[in-house]
């Protein structure tokens, strides 16, 4: 799904899902347009991949990677290799879009006691800041403090989740 043309037109990147159904992860896949041996560049990663973007000169793909409760913008390689974060912080990152020359990227960033707020940055990560304040009368509100917690399921997979205590809340 999500197949993307590379700049030069000669590679597709896509997201791979080796078996479907909900507990198998999305891959981040790449193989040339005219067919042959797909490349997947995330498969070392026990995390699932959405969205992806090309970066302007074609060596990089740019997705969001989801993790826990969390969601965050990453790069990969596009020969295949190294992984990286490019933005921090217990939020979700969405709704990535990059300019037209690929140089810069927007995206909404949004946390439990911050709602979704447009973001920019250079296409790397560096230079990120928040565009709007949709949501200002939050600052007075009395919001209640959210704890990210862990357990592990029957099968032994680690999951977390929020815990969402009352405002003013004591033990």
């Amino acid at each position: 799904t999500c197949p993307r043309f590379s700049p030069d037109g000669k590679r597709i990147a896509f997201l791979h899902r080796e078996m479907p159904g909900y507990y198998h992860l999305n891959e981040l896949a790449v193989m040339p347009i005219r067919g042959g041996k797909k490349h997947l560049l995330t498969a070392k990663l026990d995390r699932s991949v959405l969205d992806l973007h090309w970066s302007a000169d074609g060596r990089r793909i740019l997705f969001l990677l989801h993790d826990g409760v969390r969601q965050h913008l990453h790069a990969a390689t596009a020969k295949g290799g190294r992984v990286r974060q490019l933005t921090e912080g217990d939020r979700v990152v969405s709704e990535l879009t990059l300019a037209a020359d690929a140089r810069r990227m927007a995206f909404v960033s949004s946390s439990p006691t911050r709602p979704g707020e447009v973001h920019v940055a250079e296409a790397d990560g560096s230079g990120e800041k928040a565009l709007t304040k949709m949501t200002p009368q939050l600052r007075e509100a009395s919001l209640g403090r959210t704890r990210i917690i862990s357990w592990k399921a029957a099968d032994g997979l680690q999951i977390e989740g929020l815990l969402v205590l009352p405002p003013n809340y004591r033990k």
